[in-house]
């Protein structure tokens, strides 16, 4: 459908559209326009940037080339493009990129990581009848993944290939962050710039009979890049990174394994448009970006210095090569190698120039160098040397903050009786942070409902509070409040304490109990919901600019809904017409209780873009442990222990039944995977979630706060494994899968400095000493499930006997 052929009204419809999938959500092309105005972009544009010579001469070739691009969704993701390479985003560096030589001990991890996990085999070809037997190969090499973390990768549309050549992603989010962070310091030489790291992709192997499209990266987030050559397969042919360099050139870099090409990825036009032969290519690619980086304003900007004219068509020109853009690339169709500059018979290609690794180490060759001998022209500065750096102290302090001086914060924590509030509350107060606990006690009393107490003897607040003073000479302040129904009292609560933080734990946290009644759903949403539409209120109401960190669920996503990684909240997706936004996760809860976190995630996006109420939302998985720096120091402060089928997590429940001699209960197959945090991990994540607030005006942060996934079952044995205990499958009384894959992102923790604990046996020792103390307090008949989600499984569930349950002495 061509642009010319639209009328100005559909256009400018189309326009709308365009502006909300792409970030700058409900924006006219009348307000666009006016931003355009305000301020005071021009067309055509007095200069470009950096404005040279060769990149005004790149761009107002791609600028003449889009002109004539017909569709107009096409048109416009080409206009967004080229206008944020050539005026938008800003230039670190002399010529946009740079070629260097990794560490050899990074080289040798990657590539054992991946030689694990590929396998390349040979597969026996039988000719047609119609083939002569010269005519067809007799045999064939196919690369698969095999490996942990090894997947064919999704969909991408910068990469052409068919289904059965998409490249293979190998992931390890661990290794990958920590090696974003070793080769941080290079990157900070190239670019002259303090870096923070943003993500490190794993090992992308591409596959025979694929190519990489002309594109530029996503410019939030991919600013400072490098792509790192891990290792080819022998029969792969020479396969080029192709980047255009603000001198104008067309860089074609052949690169050898442990090669790191830096760029400015979001600037730059790079890609492999030839096609791939052979049978893998691999490379990690590592994205940074500058600490001062205002990543929330670049997105609109790149709309607003669209020009007016946009939607025009102008008539095709003598000379000047077609252009097909597909989403943020393009490629010309018909010159060799889908690039003019590539084609030697097109006049483009004089602005080639070849450069054949392998880098030299301790030098970046960059426009400029002899291309044949990879010399400098003249003398040049003397930088990075090869140098080991060992980031740990770095991390740590970033992960643990400087809780004194002007990092020392005033942090209400609603909800900080509970199982994680508490343990949470003690850590921030130990770590210089002024808190302030507020919680209504409806977990205490839901005690008294159920008639099962905490295995831990908690003590009341007031005596905790107390006790914590005495042991640490720390005040902190309890407040008894309803934060769903005293909404008032909370207006006037934050007035008073005019606190920097406020961390939401205050929610009725137990999946089971929630499917318990009518009753209890209909509590858990009026407690849940209301709670945090009063919270986002009263910080309005209050004037005080606070930043909430809310304790949300990884069930928000459902459990193997996503064909591949959850990421961080945010999902990139491809909406009709090839059109790349970046969106919400769909919801997909298994539980009211996961249903009430959901309607938060909705109300936190509302207010933050209504209000610009700051928030945090931490999707955390199952906890696990009871114990904390903190609350052993007293036994009066000791956390609460959960062990019954509606409140106790499934690692505390095992490790009680174990420790009590009990057939471990395992629900269904125990095929369900999930995800894994300590209890002192959930008190530390929150002091970073802290300590790196968005900033005003940013959308909601969103972290998955897990430490490891497992399956149900796996965990399951470790337990029995270590106590001789056997393992009891029940019929399952939720209503979910029985199987499930869980592929999770954590590194924006990770990154941030958090060393995750994992699951070991020396703290489950732990934990089953604290069973074993207060044994005597269990109520055995409290062990079994009781809690179903729908009468199918009540009726599967009717052969469940809590008398049966019998402790051993």
């Amino acid at each position: 459908m061509g642009g010319g052929t639209r009328s100005p009204a559909s256009v400018l419809g189309l326009a709308a559209l365009l502006l909300a999938a792409r970030g700058a959500a409900g924006m006219t092309e009348e307000h666009r326009m006016e931003e355009y105005r305000k301020r005071g972009y021009q067309w055509p544009l007095p200069e470009v940037v950096p404005n040279t010579p060769g990149w005004r001469r790149i761009m107002n070739r791609r600028f003449e080339q889009v002109m004539r691009v017909e569709d107009s969704n096409d048109k416009y993701n080409g206009w967004m493009g080229f206008m944020a390479a050539a005026l938008v985003t800003t230039n670190y560096t002399e010529n946009g990129w740079g070629l260097t030589r990794a560490p050899d001990h990074i080289l040798e991890r990657l590539q054992a990581r991946l030689h694990n996990s590929l396998e390349v085999r040979k597969i026996e070809k039988v000719c047609g009848p119609d083939e002569a037997e010269g005519d067809c190969a007799a045999s064939e090499e196919v690369t698969e993944p095999t490996g942990k973390g090894a997947r064919k990768e999704h969909f991408i549309n910068v990469i052409e290939a068919e289904d059965d050549a998409r490249p293979i992603m190998i992931s390890d989010w661990k290794d990958n962050d920590a090696i974003l962070e070793e080769m941080k310091p290079m990157y900070e030489w190239w670019s002259g710039k303090e870096l923070e790291g943003q993500i490190a992709y794993g090992i992308r192997a591409y596959r025979n009979d694929s190519n990489l499209l002309m594109h530029v990266d996503k410019s939030s987030t991919h600013v400072i890049s490098g792509i790192f050559h891990v290792d080819r397969s022998e029969d792969a042919e020479p396969w080029p990174i192709v980047i255009e360099d603000f001198q104008g050139n067309v860089n074609q870099v052949y690169l050898e394994p442990g090669d790191v090409l830096f760029y400015e990825s979001s600037k730059c036009f790079h890609g492999r448009p030839q096609t791939f032969i052979g049978s893998y290519y691999a490379s990690i690619f590592m994205h940074y970006r500058p600490v001062d980086f205002e990543a929330d304003k670049i997105a609109d900007e790149i709309h607003f210095a669209v020009p007016e004219h946009w939607h025009e068509q102008q008539p095709s020109k003598e000379g000047l090569d077609d252009l097909v853009v597909i989403g943020t690339s393009f490629k010309e169709p018909n010159c060799k190698n889908l690039l003019c500059s590539l084609d030697e018979n097109n006049a483009e290609s004089k602005h080639l120039v070849n450069w054949h690794g392998p880098a030299p180490k301790g030098k970046i060759v960059t426009t400029g160098w002899d291309p044949e001998t990879m010399t400098p022209p003249k003398e040049w500065e003397e930088g990075y040397d090869g140098g080991k750096r060992d980031a740990s102290e770095a991390k740590r302090a970033a992960a643990d903050g400087v809780a004194n001086g002007t990092d020392k914060k005033k942090v209400i924590i609603l909800g900080g009786d509970g199982f994680c509030g508490w343990p949470t509350s003690l850590y921030l107060s130990d770590q210089g942070h002024d808190v302030v606990v507020v919680d209504n006690l409806s977990r205490r009393n839901i005690d008294t409902e159920l008639g099962c107490d905490s295995l831990t003897p908690i003590q009341p607040p007031e005596v905790r509070v107390q006790a914590w003073k005495e042991v640490s000479g720390k005040d902190m302040k309890f407040v008894n409040l309803d934060v769903a129904k005293e909404y008032d009292l909370l207006v006037q609560l934050i007035k008073d304490e005019q606190p920097d933080s406020i961390v939401h734990f205050a929610e009725q946290r137990a999946a089971p109990y929630s499917m318990k009644t009518s009753k209890t759903k209909r509590y858990t949403v009026d407690n849940n919901v209301s709670g945090s539409n009063n919270l986002c209120c009263a910080v309005i109401d209050s004037e005080v600019d606070a930043h909430i960190v809310h304790l949300g669920t990884m069930g928000v996503y459902g459990y193997g809904t996503s064909g591949g990684e959850i990421p961080e909240g945010y999902i990139d997706v491809i909406l009709p017409g090839g059109r790349e936004a970046n969106i919400l996760h769909p919801a997909y809860p298994g539980s009211v209780y996961h249903a009430t976190k959901c309607l938060d995630a909705l109300l936190f996006q509302f207010y933050n873009k209504n209000d610009q109420v700051r928030v945090t939302d931490l999707h955390q998985g199952i906890v696990w442990g009871t114990n904390t720096p903190q609350t052993i120091k007293d036994e009066r402060l000791v956390n609460r222990f959960d062990y019954d089928g509606d409140y106790g997590t499934v690692l505390n429940r095992f490790l009680m039944q174990g420790a009590m001699g009990v057939p471990l209960t395992v629900y269904g197959t125990g095929g369900q995977t999930r995800g894994f945090i300590h209890i002192t991990d959930t008190a530390r994540c929150i002091e970073i979630a802290l300590n790196n607030p968005p900033k005003a005006g940013e959308r909601v942060e969103i972290f998955n706060q897990i430490a490891e996934t497992r399956r149900v079952r796996d965990v399951a044995k470790l337990v029995a494994d270590q106590t001789g205990v056997e393992v009891n499958l029940l019929p399952n009384p939720r209503q979910e899968a029985a199987e499930n894959e869980l592929d999770v992102s954590n590194r924006k923790f990770c990154s941030l400095g958090l060393d995750p604990i994992t699951l070991d046996a020396a703290l489950f020792d732990e934990v089953t000493e604290v069973v074993n103390k207060y044994k005597h307090r269990c109520d055995p008949t409290k062990i079994l499930p009781a809690s179903f989600w729908n009468k199918k499984r009540a009726e599967e569930c009717s052969t469940l006997d809590p008398s049966s349950v019998k402790i051993k002495a």
